[in-house]
């Protein structure tokens, strides 16, 4: 089976297959005069006139022979088989072998008066595009590769009008014939020849050198390319060889600190079993507030030494765990925060997900240029989606933006659009989805950027 890997082209590919079956139609080659300046040439015996006629004949013929061409090139281009057959070498050189043939069929059954003789030179252009199709050239622009087309289509046409390979399958059709047969009426089919035969060679010449270029820019892109993916793995690799040392460094210490609060809690167990006994209020309430504030420091050890862990949190208590990290930090005094639902819970590991708050907020800062009108607010709301309740979180800013089209690359890993290495959003979004809920992007550019992270909002009783 095929499937289109590049819709867009592949469509595009088909619109001018299209079009150059009805560009016989549109570009009736009774336009330009040919025949009459042919006639001419033999009442005034002039040779000159009878090679600006061929050099029309070559022009009209290039302009109607280059969309479907090209159509084709486009659709070969953007095709592929979905097994991994061995098919998929030879997709393109298949593809035009396939198309042109057809085209040429239906030019002949739709303009029966139109003679489009499927000979050589269509053979050849068929070899020279497949070509520039052998290998992928995804890193050149369309216009080079239409160009180098245009040089071939126009190169082949010149040898329609070489009276010397009027023994081969060339220049068959009605005016190309015409126009040889009047070259030995004239006597000037040797001249006819030279020039033919030297505009083929300058329009190869230029095309074989067209040809390179496009194969040094799309190899030294290519390199460069990889050379970009090389330097960001390498980055991504570091980066992750960092983390990893320093969770084990953190995990090993808090690891650590859980033994001395476990034996604390043991020890307040005991001491407020005995001050019940002997009904010591006070010192029941004092015991009381040191065993609630080493339960909330063995859990916050619990979040570090676990990822995974989730566990229930105010968007109050979460926000302030956030714009707590970056209090000493310049961002902070464009920030404002609006939380429409502090009481609200929600369940997150609070070590991650603030990681991933400041990640916005400092990719937010990164946007702004000019630090006294830049703003980034915080708007924390509750919303109904389909019947379930959540908690919408959103992060504002007033920054320069990005262009739309980039929104939904934001969260690849690497991708960046300033300094960063491109990691920041990827981890957002990881950490979003390990809790099941969502994160949403939009950018404007110069206008500002939002992103929305929407969590499932957990009931408490009691």
């Amino acid at each position: 089976m095929i499937k289109v890997t590049r819709k867009n082209k592949f469509f595009l590919g088909l619109f001018l297959v299209f079009l150059g079956i009805v560009m016989p139609m549109i570009l009736d080659i009774s336009l330009f005069h040919i025949q009459e300046k042919i006639v001419q040439s033999i009442e005034e015996n002039n040779s000159l006139m009878l090679v600006f006629a061929a050099i029309i004949l070559v022009f009209v013929n290039t302009i109607r022979a280059l969309p479907h061409y090209i159509g084709a090139f486009y659709m070969s281009e953007s095709i592929s088989f979905k097994s991994e057959s061995f098919l998929n070498k030879y997709i393109k050189q298949i593809t035009m072998v396939v198309i042109v043939p057809i085209v040429y069929i239906l030019i002949q059954y739709l303009y029966p008066t139109v003679t489009y003789h499927f000979g050589l030179p269509a053979i050849t252009l068929i070899l020279l595009i497949s070509l520039l199709g052998s290998r992928e050239y995804n890193y050149v622009s369309e216009w080079k590769k239409t160009f180098l087309i245009i040089f071939f289509i126009a190169a082949v046409q010149f040898l329609d009008l070489t009276p010397s390979l009027s023994f081969l399958p060339f220049g068959k059709g009605e005016t190309s014939s015409e126009i040889k047969l009047v070259s030995y009426f004239l006597g000037v089919e040797r001249e006819l020849d030279l020039i033919t035969l030297i505009f083929f060679f300058i329009f190869i010449f230029f095309g074989s050198l067209l040809f390179l270029l496009i194969k040094d820019e799309n190899q030294l892109r290519l390199v460069d390319e990889l050379r970009k993916e090389n330097l960001m793995l390498e980055s991504e690799a570091k980066i992750k060889d960092i983390e990893n040392r320093t969770n084990q460094e953190m995990k090993a210490l808090v690891h650590d600190l859980k033994s001395p609060l476990t034996s604390a809690q043991a020890l307040i167990g005991l001491v407020k079993f005995s001050c019940e006994q002997k009904d010591m209020a006070e010192e029941i309430q004092y015991l009381n507030i040191v065993e609630e504030s080493i339960d909330s420091l063995s859990q916050m050890i619990s979040e570090i030494l676990s990822e995974d862990a989730k566990f229930l949190i105010t968007t109050e208590e979460l926000i302030n765990s956030a714009l707590a990290n970056i209090s000493k930090n310049p961002m902070a005094q464009v920030i404002s925060t609006v939380n429409n639902v502090p009481d609200k819970f929600v369940k997150v590991n609070k070590i991650t997900f603030t990681r991933a708050i400041v990640n916005i907020l400092e990719n937010s800062f990164r946007a702004i240029k000019d630090i006294e009108c830049g703003k980034i607010e915080i708007v924390i709301d509750s919303v109904d989606l389909g019947g379930d309740k959540s908690i919408e979180i959103s992060i504002m800013d007033n920054g320069v933006g990005i262009d739309q089209k980039y929104n939904n690359k934001v969260w690849e890993s690497g991708f960046t659009r300033n300094e960063s290495y491109g990691l920041g959003l990827n981890f957002v979004k990881r950490t979003v989805e390990k809790l099941n809920g969502e994160v949403f992007f939009y950018s404007k550019k110069n206008e500002g950027t939002t992103v929305t992270i929407i969590l499932g909002e957990e009931e408490v009783n009691g």
